[in-house]
């Protein structure tokens, strides 16, 4: 069976240290007790980084910090921080960072789980040992955008290419269409991922949250909530809050599940008939067939999970939660939020009927 291959882009402006990357490339194809191996590219200055990245296709990348533009004037490690932060937001693509003055590191790259390495004391196969370890994530990341890619060739041959004319004849810039058509593109995207992927294995729940939330500035539908140790979740519909024709958000408790972690104990290592039991109550919880004043809601992070609790309800001003929004630490995604809505429309919604005696029947 062959070893995975990934390919790796360097970002040095010493040509020593570029040797030494080169020793240690050959040396650990070479060794058997590797499971990857790596192929190579190197820039010196970051412009030669961009032109090599929007030709190629890394996996990964070794960057050093204090680089140049584009060879003229003193490196600076601003460079390599902007340029290293721009390869993990924009690419997306674990990288370390291999520099002799690791003191230049600022806070937004620290916020990633980057390896450092200081050129003195660390080495080359030490990076190399790292990103092989990130192997698996790599092969994942490769897979989903070869399926992005086929995916949106699909809504370019049946839908953009034939109505180009039309789009043309909108008298747009490319700057201007290209959102437009990026847009087209996503949602195509999404309808047909859930269409031609249905028989696939179910979501995974963390496939359930955006966390942390995609949208910083404005409050959502299924945002999620920690105030004073409890667990709230917004239930206002999106477009009040995005017209803010509403003076107060609606907010439903979200109740522990107290019995999760013996659910789980019991489904990992109970007896079979405890098993059985456990993977019930679990399918209940997954399926929603729980009380309906409650909606069920999958762990997030090493939180959770939780009940929707509809018979717990309060109120937050619009500008009461817009300065707490440090405290909102998750969103549940857009594909789960209209069960949450529904569920919570159809226990708001229930009639009932007044008393009768059943001996008179």
């Amino acid at each position: 069976m062959s070893k995975p291959e990934h390919t790796v882009l360097l970002v040095e402006d010493e040509q020593s240290e570029i040797d030494r990357f080169s020793d240690s490339l050959e040396e650990h194809n070479a060794d058997n007790k590797h499971k990857t191996t790596f192929l190579a590219e190197t820039a010196k200055t970051v412009d030669e980084s961009i032109k090599l990245i929007r030709r190629y296709r890394f996996d990964c990348a070794i960057v050093d910090l204090r680089l140049t533009q584009s060879g003229i004037g003193r490196p600076t490690a601003k460079k390599g921080i902007g340029l290293a932060e721009k390869l993990i937001s924009e690419f997306g693509m674990p990288i370390v960072v291999h520099s002799g003055h690791l003191g230049d590191l600022e806070a937004q790259l620290k916020e990633y789980p980057v390896l450092t390495i200081d050129k003195v004391q660390g080495s080359f196969a030490q990076a190399l040992v790292w990103c092989e370890k990130h192997s698996g994530l790599m092969q994942v990341l490769s897979g989903a955008r070869d399926l992005i890619r086929m995916h949106t060739a699909k809504v370019f041959a049946g839908s953009i290419w034939k109505k180009w004319e039309k789009y043309e004849a909108l008298g747009s810039s490319p700057e201007e269409l290209s959102p437009n058509i990026g847009r087209q593109i996503v949602s195509h995207l999404s309808e047909i991922m859930n269409l031609e992927y249905q028989n696939l294995p179910a979501y995974h729940h963390l496939e359930f949250y955006f966390e942390p939330p995609l949208r910083t500035e404005k409050l959502h539908t299924g945002d999620l909530f920690k105030i004073d140790d409890q667990v709230w979740v917004i239930l206002t519909p999106q477009c009040d809050m995005i017209t803010q024709k509403v003076q107060s958000i609606l907010m439903a408790k979200c109740d522990t599940d107290n019995d999760w972690q013996k659910i789980v104990q019991e489904f990992k290592q109970g007896s079979r008939k405890s098993k059985d039991k456990a993977k019930k109550s679990l399918s209940d919880r997954a399926n929603q067939n729980v009380s309906i004043s409650q909606h069920f809601i999958p762990p997030c992070n090493d939180e959770g999970p939780w009940f929707v609790n509809f018979q717990c309800l309060t109120t937050k001003s619009f500008n009461e939660l817009k300065k707490i929004k440090e405290k909102r630490f998750a969103s549940i995604a857009a594909q789960f939020v209209p069960n949450l809505t529904q569920r919570f429309a159809s226990y708001m919604g229930r009639i009932g009927q007044p008393p009768m005696d059943t001996k008179s029947i």
